[in-house]
């Protein structure tokens, strides 16, 4: 290690802790972010609305439809709003400018354009750029719209030919019926998180809480107890960047490795005329295309009337043919697949631990409450203080194996060191898993708790070195 710039920590393997709770250090930073609930989100959602109806001096109606188009960012409206000469151009090009002068019943009844009816006035519509029509018709329209979903709210226009004037929330609620009503409430609300880039919903399955945060790299999490990366959504991933983590899954769950293995196991049949991916299932070399019927020495690729010229003497497969072009795809292929397993294979087997981990330690604490010995929550908190952290650890480790298989443009002692001191994590990390899952009678709380804290170094250490370059 005198090659490398970093800390042994040999020494903690015997610096034993002198009580039995285990605090960890909170990398996160304090008042980052916040779980943010349906009730505050709509309380946020109308508190922005209200700081760019009193900025900009518009309705309600009109500052939630700017904000809407801006990714609900009130600096932003304010800066598109006064960098046009004339803000009411601006508001007839967003479709605004007459959005509160919509209007329920008109002072005459009409023919309707779209179906043709004649309409009483107390059943006909108007929005505030002049045009009425039935309500039927509204309604159809209106249904029609929600049903496309979030998009809604941004692509209703007036039902007019070629007219841009969007159709407001309230003529929305005025029209539609209660369970629709609610549907257009959660599209509206929703809009607030997903064009909002400071705020992210929760990934959880069933869980309505989203996330307020500064932006950034941010792992956050949530009350449910899902961690999850701010900036992209998906499962914290530490160590890796959100990038690196959407090139893994794609790889994953994309066809390269097929094609890979179609290149190891399959050839092409030999007539140019035809050249379809065949598989050797049998002992035999005489190959006959499915296909083009065309029959081959799977050794040579030679056609096969001519393998033996009429005449056994005349074998020639024996014999070296230069095939380095063929050679070098085969151990390109061969190769590539093999790292790609080499790290997929860590990859899941660290996931599936940590998964085990989760339950185990469900199941661990489900027990110390219905266990009638004279175990006590004191005395078993620093096993459940290490299995928290081995859960940490295995998703640590999950994803050092992403980052490793992207880590072929670093410098040779950059690699060596990260697999070193992933190694000793690694290593540590199995000790650990090891102590917590032996009988409470016969664990060694002061060995667990000792082999916590030197873990826990190391994890944090790694952390550290990968965000901050390493050899750097």
């Amino acid at each position: 290690m005198s090659d490398y710039e970093y800390e042994s920590c040999e020494e903690d393997e015997y610096d034993y802790a002198s009580e039995n709770e285990v605090v960890f250090q909170d990398t996160t930073p304090a008042n980052e972010y916040q779980v943010v609930d349906i009730m505050e989100l709509q309380l946020k959602q109308n508190r922005v609305i209200d700081e760019v109806v009193e900025l900009l001096l518009v309705s309600k109606a009109v500052a939630m439809i700017l904000l809407r188009n801006n990714q609900w960012n009130k600096e932003l409206v304010q800066e598109r709003y006064y960098e046009h000469e004339n803000p009411t151009q601006y508001l007839k090009q967003c479709g605004v400018y007459y959005i509160d002068q919509y209007r329920i019943g008109t002072e005459k009844g009409i023919n309707c354009e779209v179906c043709g009816d004649d309409v009483p006035a107390q059943n006909t519509a108007k929005l505030g750029c002049g045009h009425s029509y039935c309500m039927d018709c509204w309604k159809g329209y209106l249904n029609a719209k929600l049903d496309e979903g979030p998009s809604c709210l941004s692509s209703t226009t007036c039902l007019a030919f070629q007219c841009n004037e969007l159709v407001p929330d309230e003529f929305f609620q005025s029209l539609l019926d209660l369970d629709r009503r609610k549907e257009h409430e959660k599209w509206s609300l929703r809009s607030f998180v997903d064009k909002n880039q400071s705020i992210k919903w929760c990934p959880a399955p069933g869980c309505q809480n989203a996330i307020s945060g500064s932006g950034g790299d941010l792992f956050v999490d949530c009350v449910c107890g899902c961690k999850f990366c701010l900036r992209c959504g998906e499962e914290a991933h530490p160590v890796v960047t959100c990038d690196q983590l959407r090139q893994w899954k794609e790889k994953c769950a994309n066809e390269s490795e097929t094609v890979n293995w179609m290149l190891l196991h399959t050839k092409k049949c030999p007539n140019a005329k035809c050249a379809v991916r065949i598989e050797k299932n049998q002992g035999c070399n005489h190959m006959t295309c499915k296909t083009c019927r065309h029959e081959f020495c799977w050794i040579c690729m030679g056609s096969w009337q001519s393998h033996f010229n009429g005449n056994i003497a005349n074998y020639s497969c024996n014999r070296y043919n230069n095939t380095s072009a063929r050679d070098s795809e085969l151990s390109r292929a061969k190769t590539e697949l093999e790292r790609y397993l080499h790290y997929n294979t860590r990859f899941n087997n660290h996931a599936k631990a940590e998964n085990f981990c989760k339950m185990l330690r469900i199941d661990s604490e489900a027990r110390l409450h219905q266990d009638t010995s004279n175990i006590t929550l004191q005395e078993y908190q620093p096993v459940l203080s290490a299995m928290d952290l081995l859960i940490k650890a295995r998703r640590i480790l999950k994803y050092t194996y992403v980052f490793g298989y992207y880590l072929d443009g670093k410098t040779s002692a950059e690699k060596s060191l990260f697999e070193y001191i992933q190694a000793d994590l690694e290593a540590n990390t199995e000790l650990l898993t090891g102590l917590t899952e032996k009988p409470f009678g016969e664990m060694s709380i002061p060995e667990i708790i000792n082999y916590t804290s030197v873990t826990d170094k190391f994890m944090t250490r790694f952390v550290e070195g990968v965000e901050d370059g390493l050899c750097i």
